[in-house]
This record gives C-alpha cells, sequence and structure tokens, in this order.
C-alpha cells in the first residue's frame, strides 16, 4: 500500500484514513479500532464500546492478538502479538456507486489459538465484486477462551461497529454476510444460533444451551447458508500423525491413533476400527503402511469435516430453504516449500487440503507462494460474490442442498453440479457406526458411558459447532462457512444501535 492518495472516513471510533492498494483502485483502511483496548482492568472482560476518538492514529504495521507462532503465521518459533489487538481492516472500491454495497465480515482460521487479520486480505473478491471486505482480529486461547467466550464476544462487537459505521464507507447495513474459515467457520456457526448476534436486549450467554438442542428446538436463524470442504480435509492431520502412528506396525493400531484422540470414552473403540477397516481398506492391497495415508485421510476428513458439514446443513435445512454446498477438489503446486508443500503427498493435491480454496478468495500470507490459477480465483470470488450479493445461488445453475436432495458443486478445473457426496462414507459414521455400539452396549452386562461418537455430537464435537467450555478452544470446523441474508430487526445485528448503550451487561460463559 502507498499513502499517495488518503480518503478520511468519521467513524463512532473516530477519523479513520484509507490508504491505496498498490493498483490504485481499491482504499484499504488499516487497524480500525472497535473496542476499548482489552487491558489492565478489561482484560478477561467482554468487550466495551470504544470512546469516540477525534482521530484514529493512522498505522500499516501489523496487529497480531497474543498467540504462539503456527503454520498459518508469517512469524516463526516463537510468541508474539499485543494485547491490544481489537482492530479490524476495511477493503472499498475507490470507484463510487449510486447505490450502497453489501459487506463481508470474514473471521480469520487459527483454531481460536493463532491468526490474525494480517494473513488475508480483500483484494481478491474486491477485483470480481462490488462489495465491502471488514476483517477483524478478536481475541484468542486463554485470553479469548479462558473465561468464557470472550473472543465471540469480539467478533459480535465488531458486527456491531460495522453495522453502525459501513454507511459511511458506502455499504449498506442491510446486506451484511459473515464468513470464515476453519474456527472462523466455526464462529459463524455459532453467531447463527445465539441468539445475542440476533437481539439487542438478550442478556442470556453467547448461548443459552449446546448447538444440538438449540437446532432441535429450531433456534437457529433463517439465514442463506454457504458450506464449502476441500477434498482431502485432513491431510494435515494425517500426515503429521502418520510417522508416529506407523511404529505400531499394525493396521488396527494405526487406525486407531487416529480416532481414539476423537473417541476417548468410547468402550467400543476396537469395534468401530473393524468397521473403519472394512469400509475403507477392503479389497486396498497394501504393500507397505504407508500406501493407506490416502485412505486414512479420506476416513479422518468424513469423520471431522465431511459428515459434521453435511449433518449443519440438514440441520440447518429445517427451517432454511437455501442452503448450498461445494467441493473444492482441484490440485494446485506451490513454488517452493513451506509447512504445507514440505509433505510429499501435499505436492500434488495442495488445493484440496484444509484451508485449499483460501488463496483463491483471499490473498493469504501462509500460502504466499502458492501459485494461484486466475481461472480458479475467477469461479471462487464470483461463487462468494453472488452469495453475498443475493443470499443464493443460481450461478452454474447451482441447486440447492436439503435431506431430499444433497446437491453440491464440485470446482476443480471446471464447476460441475453433482450429488450425494460420499454419501456412503456419511452412513457409516451417522448410521452403522451409531448402531454397532448401541448393539454392543445392550449386550454389555456394564452400564456403558456415554459415547462420543453419535452423529449429532460427531456434528458439534468432531466439527467444531460446540459450547466453547474448554481452557483452550478445539473446535474445528476446518470447512467454508459463509452465511447470511438481509439484515432485518431480529437477525444478526440488531436494526436500533441506541439499544447497545443502555443493554445490561452481558452474562460470561463460565467453565463447568
Amino acid at each position: 500500500m502507498v499513502a499517495a492518495d488518503c480518503h478520511d472516513v468519521n467513524t463512532t471510533s473516530g477519523l479513520v484514513k484509507g490508504f491505496e492498494t498498490k493498483s490504485g483502485d481499491i482504499y484499504v483502511y488499516k487497524n480500525v479500532p472497535y473496542a476499548k483496548p482489552p487491558v489492565g482492568d478489561l482484560r478477561f472482560e467482554l468487550p466495551e464500546q470504544l470512546d469516540t476518538l477525534q482521530e484514529v492514529k493512522s498505522s500499516l504495521s501489523p496487529i497480531y492478538c497474543p498467540q504462539h507462532s503456527s503454520h498459518y503465521t508469517r512469524i516463526k518459533n516463537s510468541t508474539f502479538g499485543q494485547e491490544d489487538c481489537l482492530y479490524l481492516d476495511i477493503y472499498a472500491s475507490k470507484t463510487k456507486t449510486s447505490q450502497s454495497l453489501p459487506v463481508l465480515i470474514y473471521f480469520h482460521p487459527g483454531r481460536f489459538s493463532y491468526g490474525s487479520k494480517e494473513e488475508f486480505r480483500g483484494d481478491f473478491l474486491l477485483n470480481y465484486n462490488e462489495i465491502i471486505v471488514v476483517i477483524p482480529n478478536y481475541r484468542l486461547g486463554i485470553l479469548g477462551f479462558l473465561r468464557g467466550n470472550l473472543g465471540l464476544f469480539d467478533q459480535r462487537m465488531a458486527m456491531q461497529w460495522v453495522w453502525e459505521n459501513i454507511p459511511s464507507f458506502g455499504g449498506d447495513r442491510g446486506r451484511i454476510t459473515i464468513a470464515g474459515h476453519d474456527a472462523g467457520g466455526a464462529a459463524v456457526g455459532l453467531h447463527v444460533l445465539s441468539a445475542r448476534s440476533h437481539d439487542s436486549g438478550v442478556d442470556d450467554p453467547f448461548l443459552s444451551s449446546s448447538p444440538q438442542k438449540l437446532y432441535e428446538e429450531g433456534r437457529q436463524k433463517n439465514v442463506s447458508y454457504l458450506i464449502g470442504i476441500s477434498k482431502d480435509e485432513a491431510f494435515v492431520e494425517v500426515e503429521t500423525e502418520f510417522p508416529t502412528a506407523v511404529k505400531t506396525q499394525h493396521l488396527d493400531m494405526i487406525i486407531q491413533h487416529f480416532l481414539k484422540p476423537y473417541l476417548l470414552n468410547s468402550p467400543n473403540l476396537q469395534h468401530t476400527v473393524t468397521a473403519v477397516k472394512y469400509h475403507y481398506l477392503r479389497g486396498v492391497p497394501v504393500p507397505a503402511f504407508e500406501s493407506i495415508i490416502p485412505q486414512m485421510i479420506r476416513m479422518l476428513s468424513d469423520y471431522l469435516y465431511n459428515t459434521p458439514a453435511q449433518i449443519s446443513l440438514k440441520l440447518h435445512g429445517q427451517k432454511a430453504s437455501n442452503t448450498f454446498m461445494y467441493v473444492f477438489s482441484d490440485k494446485n503446486r506451490a513454488k517452493s516449500p513451506n509447512y504445507y508443500t514440505s509433505f510429499e503427498y501435499t505436492k500434488n493435491h495442495l488445493g484440496r487440503i484444509h484451508l485449499g480454496d483460501a488463496p483463491y478468495v483471499f490473498k493469504t500470507s501462509f500460502l504466499e507462494d502458492l501459485k494461484v490459477s486466475n481461472h480458479r480465483t475467477k469461479s471462487l470470488c464470483s461463487i462468494w460474490g453472488e452469495f453475498i450479493k443475493k443470499n443464493a445461488l443460481s450461478i452454474y445453475n447451482w441447486k440447492k442442498f436439503n435431506k431430499e436432495e444433497m446437491n453440491y458443486m464440485d470446482i476443480s478445473e471446471t464447476v460441475t453440479s453433482q450429488v450425494d457426496y460420499r454419501k456412503k462414507d456419511i452412513e457409516l459414521w451417522t448410521v452403522l457406526i451409531p448402531e454397532l455400539q448401541n448393539i454392543v452396549e445392550n449386550l454389555s452386562t456394564v452400564a456403558p458411558q456415554r459415547v462420543f461418537l453419535e452423529p449429532n455430537s460427531a456434528a458439534w464435537g468432531a466439527a467444531g459447532l460446540s459450547v466453547l467450555l474448554g481452557v483452550l478452544c478445539v473446535a474445528l470446523i476446518g470447512v467454508v462457512v459463509v452465511t447470511r441474508k438481509e439484515l432485518t430487526q431480529s437477525s444478526i445485528i440488531p436494526i436500533n444501535s441506541n439499544t447497545y448503550k443502555d443493554q445490561v451487561k452481558y452474562n460470561n460463559i463460565e467453565l463447568e
């Protein structure tokens, strides 16, 4: 970015300055504060509205919330960041239009433990769509999720700020979409269920019950819903753990190694392993243990990502009619090794893995050496853009996903309409294994423990659409979730901003 041409905008935070991108056709408003710094007495407290400043200090320096380094971040092998981190970036076109533009708020990934707005930019989307993109930071790790779901309340405060101020940037407060990858995607699902994100006068915890129960009660908002997953979502988990798993030199133990962390309380783990082995490895020659890596990736991708994603769509579709799904199966290659491309399998399957579609929609620094196809970028940005603008999809003759017709789009070299993505695999996890466990438990003379692997539990536990009660959040939906319809008074952001000023102090979600 260059500061040759600045554009000032008045906001509730004060006067903020926009700077041109190098292309010269986009203004970027960097490091705009949306809440009081959560330091001192405000540490471990809910975010508070910022007092209006005369002028916001202009800064292009990167801002990270405190975190350990990871493969998502450019800073390696250290703990870094600052507690005064509740800032957001706004990307808006320099071209003025007569109509207000739809708005996307994007929550970054990172397992609620790392990541930042600095890793993602809105340039790609603005190159193909007349929209405004907002990317906020939110508190992470123990600062964001020790006492309660403070990071989620930060996101809600950012949404409130956007609702109040986006008209000054040319945005339409009646057309706000929220989206995210990984933890950001999980957060989107939680906001859909949270009464706090719908109604201004609610003084309950962020979630009043478990997501499963809220869905059963029909408490989700009737909003449009789009989920996208990559074909090999669980690649990193398998490739990272396989050297340890293979030391057992036993096929059942290798499978158990990958499943056990998610089935800790299951008394029938071996029966699950047997069913999984038969389903995924039947007829597969095993000349060496390494040859089963593709099957292990498929197995864990189905359990952790694919099955939960489709369960979420079916549950949400009980109330909302606009539900859509895509599978990103494109292959890609990177110019030089980094965390992902250091694995042999990834070099030929990079686009298919977790966050594989992110570089096509955002300029992502953690995959900055990826050769991004302009054709694929145009396809994905057009899909996201149409959903943001219309709250529906008709591009490529897109068909809705529902429990009767599980339609989806396969995005590879071409975009094609498909149906019943891995249907037999889904049935293994949602029908066969739960029934098998119930049969074994009924035959047992010992009172069974509560089994983690139930169809709905898998959706919330494995996918991460969960009430975050742990010391550290481990919610991992790992899929693109793009959500929202036109905002109304009872939707994501209340239409009457004055209610915030008189609102009773929020309750925290305490650890159980």
